[in-house]
């Protein structure tokens, strides 16, 4: 097949677990287009992985005793106060649930919980024909429920979508509420409180 000469192929590889991924971006000159890429696995084995807890970087104790704990920003853990077990709630690499052909890639950003031990957090994942694919998500102790996605429109601004989230809050209702920058034309990206 023949490539317009106004698109300019690169090539981009990542390591991970393992498995060498390689994609080719097509782009039109300037990179004003939205890229695609395609997740090719190779013959290499998986690396070994450990089984041991990397230190926390988030940790937050809910009224009821339990702790929730994110190490290194790639799992979500819950440490149960009353039986005293660990569970592995959400981890890099997991279909994120409710999102269709996802992957997990950073989970528990900004974990803030409230007195009924839920839990609000900004969950990055990689989606096919998907930008940057990001948005904050409530666990309440048995789902993980959408607040908002990137690429949503943002309520209230003529149409705006959701661009990027930051210092969200949960109460004890389950509300939640962000800053979010909203997607604009001009250089400075229009920011709201929802």
């Amino acid at each position: 097949a023949s490539i317009s000469p106004d698109f300019r192929p690169r090539r981009m590889a990542l390591m991970l677990c393992g498995f060498l991924l390689v994609s080719t971006i097509f782009s039109p000159s300037g990179g004003a287009d939205k890229p695609t890429t395609k997740a090719l696995v190779t013959d290499k084995a998986n690396l070994p992985l450990s089984d041991q807890f990397a230190p926390p970087g988030q940790i937050s104790l809910t009224d009821s005793g339990d702790v929730f704990f994110i190490p290194g920003g790639f799992a979500f853990f819950r440490w149960s106060s009353g039986s005293g077990s660990h569970t592995r709630l959400l981890q890099a690499g997991d279909p994120h649930p409710g999102i269709p052909g996802s992957v997990c890639d950073v989970v528990g950003n900004g974990l803030q919980t409230n007195s009924s031990g839920h839990a609000a957090m900004l969950n990055t994942f990689a989606q096919e024909d998907a930008r940057n694919p990001r948005g904050l998500f409530v666990y309440d102790g048995a789902s993980f429920l959408k607040v908002a996605l990137r690429d949503e429109i943002a309520p209230g601004t003529g149409g705006q979508r959701f661009s990027n989230f930051a210092q969200h809050r949960i109460n004890d209702n389950d509300q939640v509420g962000f800053l979010a920058t909203l997607d604009s034309l001009s250089n400075i990206d229009p920011v709201g409180i929802f």
